[in-house]
């Protein structure tokens, strides 16, 4: 099952044993596609940024222009998650992008990539 808060509801599920530690298939109604830098689609068994789009993604940040646009690119949501499809379908979550990766100690927000830079 995959899902984000910004889509309300999830956009992929499986039954557990369909395809174990796999995040199931796209369900009725939503869009899923993998692609890369340039959002171009990726083919099956290679790893991709997830973006998605349906009636249950949401439409965009309150007042947030700057990140409505890094975020939202010709209708799709670009989630800053990795992932790739198998042969069947299946898709299967495989980390953050760079530049989304962040730790939230004690609510504020620390990309690793700052804390390599200070180390």
């Amino acid at each position: 099952m995959y899902g984000q808060t910004e889509t309300s509801c999830v956009a992929t599920y499986g039954r557990f044993n369909d395809r174990p530690g796999s995040a199931g298939r796209t369900i009725h109604l939503a869009e899923v596609r993998l692609v890369d830098d340039y959002d171009r689609p990726v083919p099956a068994g290679q790893v991709g940024e997830i973006v998605m789009k349906g009636p249950m993604v949401f439409k965009g940040y309150w007042n947030l222009p700057e990140d409505n646009e890094q975020t939202f690119r010709e209708g799709w949501h670009h989630t800053g998650d990795l992932g790739r499809f198998d042969e069947d379908g299946f898709l299967w979550y495989s980390g953050r992008t760079a530049d989304k990766e962040l730790i939230k100690p004690g609510g504020e927000n620390v990309y690793p990539a700052e804390v390599e830079k200070v180390i």
